[in-house]
């Protein structure tokens, strides 16, 4: 009787245990994603960021209740993406353009537009960027695209001008222009400020804030996991 009742208090105890240990992990999980989070919300309206070098404007939707585009101004430099839009949302999303990251599919498949966006942008840098299954399109770009626009326009190659890192695999997808441009400024930068990505996210009904388009091929969770993981190794900071 008596070791009866000593392995049911062992057993009792073992639960409680495990229970007790279960409890912390959450409360961890839960108070490690509430203070990134507040990491990342007291930046938004920080007036003293004093490291206010880079900043990459995403074309995600956002939320139009949060204005950022003094603050993204501010940046030193502004770095946007393919048909990015900025009339009617300058009160958002700022008025200013350092850099202009375009992918090739983007210069190729609607080349009218870019020539335009080009000729519309005279002084802005362009970096091409090229995912490694793409890399033949360089050709393309080479033949197709005028040369006053090339000679201001770098071409990026991924593997060779930017490395992503190995552990993350795409397996027969590649990565969107976002993540390779991360990864392309990070390799300038220590540190980098972003703002209007989603990384895809299947809950919204565009990908695009200034028009209608559901997205096809990019690897949503895999992508977000990348910029959480950067932004845990203090090399990324969401605003």
């Amino acid at each position: 009787m008596v070791i009866y009742k000593m392995v049911i208090y062992n057993i009792v105890f073992v639960i409680i245990l495990l229970l007790l240990i279960f409890v912390l992990y959450i409360n961890k999980e839960t108070f490690g994603n509430i203070n990134d989070k507040n990491i990342n919300d007291k930046n938004i309206n920080d007036k003293n960021i004093n490291d206010k070098k880079i900043i990459i404007i995403g074309n995600a939707p956002f939320d139009k209740g949060n204005d950022k585009g003094k603050l993204i101004d501010s940046f030193e430099k502004v770095v946007r993406f393919n048909s990015f839009k900025l009339d009617n949302f300058t009160k958002y999303l700022g008025t200013k353009t350092s850099e202009w990251v375009v992918s090739d599919t983007h210069c190729l498949l609607l080349k009218k537009m870019f020539i335009k966006q080009c000729k519309q942008m005279p002084n802005v840098k362009i970096n091409i960027i090229l995912p490694l299954v793409f890399k033949s399109n360089k050709q393309k770009l080479n033949q197709q695209i005028p040369q006053n626009i090339l000679d201001r326009s770098n071409i990026l190659i991924q593997d060779q001008d930017i490395i992503v890192d190995k552990k993350y695999n795409f397996g027969r997808r590649w990565p969107s222009t976002g993540i390779l441009t991360i990864y392309y400024y990070l390799n300038l930068y220590e540190k980098i400020y972003i703002t209007g990505f989603n990384h895809f996210d299947p809950k919204e009904k565009t990908i695009h804030y200034y028009e209608n388009r559901k997205q096809i091929g990019h690897q949503h969770l895999l992508e977000k996991q990348i910029v959480d993981d950067l932004v845990k190794e203090g090399r990324i900071i969401r605003i």
